[in-house]
């Protein structure tokens, strides 16, 4: 999505109306002239139209009063029988406007100027003129009323839904009328009948929204082609049909008289037309607005959240592009027919512009260009005051998020006023102690990240204002500390205030709830077999204790605690692991102890702690290594603590400016896993099936939807366990207690046709590497060769299907079994690619010779070289695919496939 931009927000005519106005039930009319950089909007409670053009910085708002006309002499009864419905625009050079009492039809250019005037009998809840401008349709009541705008006369006039029809919308061609009622249903008519005595719907649906929000809503058919977008409780649904034969089609039709029928073929209908292609990753709350670009490729959407997104609808993805925020809930938007940007107004009357809608690179909603610069339409006074704004707000976050965290602090209501300033000033004095201890470290303050715990929320709720805290100590895989602090007495020494923490587990059967009284702990971690607590190292303190809570049945393992004494030994980090607990002290010294307390090996590291995880006895310890300028540089130490030998010592890959927000390791592949607070995971794992040498890959962006943040817990070979929070609280709440959210590995490849075909490619490569490396057993492997070659065939078919011969051949280099090249030739000959047929037969026999005789197929090796450069590519993957092999018996019985290693 692309960065978030400020909306430039305007006061209007109508703010002084709506002011005072709780809640204004009709939609207020609002849209762009066409062709200009003008807008017209009203509302209903005022019988006044009014035209604000931007382009003019003086005198550019003009009051129209075309609507003058009343029954009545009374002030209050004029603005209710003569308001204003609706605004409307009849192609690039007329507007029409609506009361509910008479319509006006004017110049786009001289609004003051009427060209043709209708009275209207019934008050409307809508009015819609076709595309052609040749004919009216009224929303009234439960019916629809069908006239002519030459003379206002009567062509039609049907019931159309069960209670109040709400909204009316043409097509493009104005061959079809859309409409919705208070019945909850949308029924697509068909212009060409309104002539005929009975009129029926062609298409019918269920709206899912609201009783309350149903007056709110709004439906749109795109410009460009049969298909009308319709706000819901889920997002946005688009029903979209591909002619209007399949719209006309009559199959499954509505007027059965059987109820039970018409609800199946409604169901039928929407799965046939239905698609979503945003829901509550997008917005939060109900959908009641949206509005397709002028050239059809993008569609805007509103909420009760008080968000704009919009959605590219070229390739259907889930994500918007952008988004704006609001503070009020919008009514009405309308896109600039020439510009890259969006106006609404909102219910009390805002008029809200959004420069630079479309992102850098994406097509312009208007035309087919490409977008290639902003258009920028603020003045040079509010861009420079909107960055020095942000300026502030980024100095002031980095200042503060380490030490206090803004979005948990609250108002204090003082009662007796000096216990309670006391008690806060000694907490904030403390603070002050905390971070001038951290700054006086050789990392600059803007670089230098802080020790944490990981799983824990103990920086994010321990030092906001708020009296009763409760916050986790360690949230895993396994289970969760929650400690509990219950302030009864305000003076920050009071032997009253107590704390409880309590143990619990995700699968109940593992072992019962624990529960003790505590009041020092601030560092916890959970275990397979046991829990470790320990005292904070802070300014001050020069005692640090340490708890071990058993819970397993291993012999003699039991609680233990233990003291440290000393400045130098302040606790600033603790784990346990199936077999050890490691505790690391302000002067980088790491002590190893084993699960009864036994101190069992102790040594430095060359950096401040960041954090430690671990996943069964090995181990990842993370340390400062150096900074640059605004990016920190961190090291990760990973031992094996069961034969205390040194698997890695490497520095870890981070987004730029970015800090580490998790890590740990891969369930069943064991790999190191990184999560910075950019939202991009990555892994460390082997390059090549051919060199042990690793390389960070990234596996997964969780930034995509930036109102949204991943706190992240764990992950297996497939899928990534984390909690959903929003974006401004990062972490998650105790009540109710979190769950823990799937969501499947998505390797960040650039957006193609075969994106998805090259991720599983990718995944499958990774997996493989890591079977290689690792001594795996026959069966194991031969999995591995199989999943690989799985992966690459097909991509080899989509590259047949595609006519990509050449990348369809240099795929043919990585199979790993005789099998797979029978079925990519099978797959070539069928689409008759003779010349990928003829490379699969060459690829095949050298194949062959390479895996029954080593010898001679070295020899012809040796022949080869110095010939074409097919035949020395085809040399440098047999040494490749020497690495291992799996090859079939010659005969063709189902025989057990044998394990070839070449040197």
């Amino acid at each position: 999505m692309s960065k978030v931009s400020k909306v430039k927000v305007l006061d209007s005519k109508i703010s002084p109306l709506l002011k005072n106005v709780n809640d204004n039930n009709k939609k207020i009319p609002f849209l762009y002239v066409p062709n200009t950089n003008s807008i017209l909007y009203g509302c209903n409670l005022s019988n006044k139209i009014y035209y604000k053009d931007f382009d003019l910085e003086k005198d550019g708002e003009k009051v129209i009063e075309h609507h003058k006309k009343s029954d009545s002499s009374s002030q209050d009864k004029q603005q209710l029988t003569n308001s204003i419905i609706s605004l409307h625009s009849i192609g690039e050079n007329d507007c029409i406007s609506v009361s509910d009492t008479e319509l006006y039809i004017f110049s786009c250019t001289s609004p003051e100027e009427t060209k043709k005037h209708l009275d209207i009998v019934s008050i409307p809840n809508h009015i819609q003129y076709s595309p052609t401008g040749t004919f009216i349709a009224t929303a009234s009541k439960n019916y629809i009323k069908v006239a002519s705008t030459m003379d206002g006369g009567q062509i039609n006039k049907f019931k159309a839904h069960e209670g109040q029809v709400l909204y009316v919308s043409y097509n493009m061609y104005g061959t079809h009328l859309a409409s919705i009622g208070d019945d909850f249903k949308l029924k697509i008519w068909d212009t060409n009948t309104f002539g005929d005595g009975t009129v029926t719907p062609k298409r019918e649906f269920e709206l899912d929204c609201s009783k309350t929000n149903i007056n709110h809503l709004n439906i749109e058919w795109s410009p460009t082609k049969l298909e009308i977008a319709v706000p819901s409780k889920e997002g946005v649904v688009l029903y979209s049909f591909e002619d209007e034969n399949d719209l006309n089609n009559d199959d499954g039709d509505n007027n059965s008289s059987s109820s039970s029928s018409n609800d199946d073929n409604d169901k039928q209908q929407k799965e046939k037309y239905k698609k979503v292609i945003l829901n509550n990753e997008g917005h939060s709350k109900e959908v009641i607005g949206v509005s397709y670009s002028p050239n059809g490729e993008y569609l805007a959407s509103f909420g009760f959240d008080n968000l704009l997104f919009v959605w590219d609808l070229s390739n259907c993805e889930k994500e918007p592009i952008s988004f704006r925020k609001h503070n009020q809930t919008i009514s009405s938007l309308s896109w600039n027919p020439n510009q890259n940007l969006i106006s609404f107004i909102d219910r009390k009357g805002k008029i809200g512009i959004c420069n630079n809608i479309i992102p850098i690179g994406s097509r312009h909603p208007s035309n087919d260009n490409v977008i290639e610069n902003l258009e920028v339409q603020n003045t040079q006074e509010e861009e420079e005051g909107q960055q020095e704004e942000q300026e502030q707000e980024d100095q002031d976050e980095k200042m503060n998020e380490s030490y206090i965290n803004d979005d948990e602090a609250k108002e204090v209501e003082l009662e007796d006023g000096d216990d309670e300033v006391d008690y806060y000033e000694n907490k904030k004095k403390l603070l002050d102690e905390t971070a001038e201890s951290y700054h006086s470290t050789s990392y600059p303050l803007s670089s230098f990240q802080k020790p944490f715990q990981i799983g824990s929320t103990f920086e994010n709720v321990y030092y906001s204002s708020t009296k009763n805290k409760r916050y986790f100590l360690s949230f895993n895989l396994l289970g969760c500390i929650l400690k509990r602090e219950e302030v009864e007495d305000s003076s920050a020494d009071s032997s009253n205030n107590t704390s409880s923490i309590e143990i619990e587990f995700h699968q109940t059967t593992y072992h019962r709830k624990l529960t003790f009284t505590d009041n020092q702990y601030q560092l916890g971690s959970l275990g397979s077999n046991g829990a470790i607590f320990s005292t904070k190292h802070m300014p001050g303190n020069t005692e640090s204790t340490l708890l071990y809570k058993a819970f397993s049945t291993i012999p003699n393992n039991e609680d233990w605690t233990l003291s440290f004494s000393g400045a130098n030994e302040g606790i600033v980090g603790v784990h346990v692991c199936d077999n050890f607990i490691i505790v690391v002290n302000a002067q980088r010294t790491v002590r190893v102890f084993s699960l009864c307390g036994t101190q069992l090996n102790l040594f430095s590291i060359p950096g401040d702690l960041v954090t430690i995880n671990s996943h069964k006895n090995t181990v990842v310890i993370v340390h400062h290594a150096a900074s640059f300028g605004s990016s920190q540089c961190l090291s990760a130490l990973v031992l094996d603590l069961s034969t205390n030998h040194r698997i890695l010592h490497d520095t870890l890959a981070l987004s730029p400016n970015s800090t580490l927000s998790w890590i740990g390791f891969q369930q069943t592949t064991d790999f190191l896993t990184t999560y910075d607070s950019a939202g991009m995971i990555r892994i460390l794992c082997y390059a090549s099936s051919e060199s042990k040498s690793m390389q960070w890959t990234p596996l997964s962006d969780m930034s995509k939807n930036v109102l949204e943040s991943h706190w992240m817990v764990g992950l297996s070979k497939s899928e990534i366990y984390s909690i959903v929070c929003t974006a401004t609280k990062e972490y998650p709440q105790t009540i109710p207690r979190p769950t823990l959210s799937p969501n499947p590995i998505s390797i960040p490849l650039l957006p193609t046709v075969s994106c998805k075909l090259e991720q599983s490619l990718v995944d499958s490569k990774i997996s493989f590497n890591n079977v290689i490396h690792n001594d795996p057993n026959q069966a194991l492997l031969i999995r591995e060769q199989a999943a690989l070659d799985s992966a690459i065939l097909r991509l080899f078919q989509l590259y047949i299907k595609t006519m990509q011969f050449s990348r369809a051949i240099e795929l043919l280099y990585s199979l790993n079994l005789k099998k797979s090249f029978d079925i990519a030739f099978k797959c070539s000959n069928e689409k008759q690619c003779s010349v990928v047929t003829k490379k699969i037969i060459e690829l095949k026999k050298i194949f062959v010779q390479k895996t029954y005789d080593q010898p001679s197929s070295s020899s012809n090796l040796t022949s080869s070289q110095g010939q074409s450069p097919e035949k020395s590519n085809s040399d440098l993957k047999r040494k490749e695919l020497t690495q291992s092999a799996v090859v079939e018996s010659n005969d063709s019985s189902d025989k057990p496939s044998k394990l070839f290693k070449f040197q």
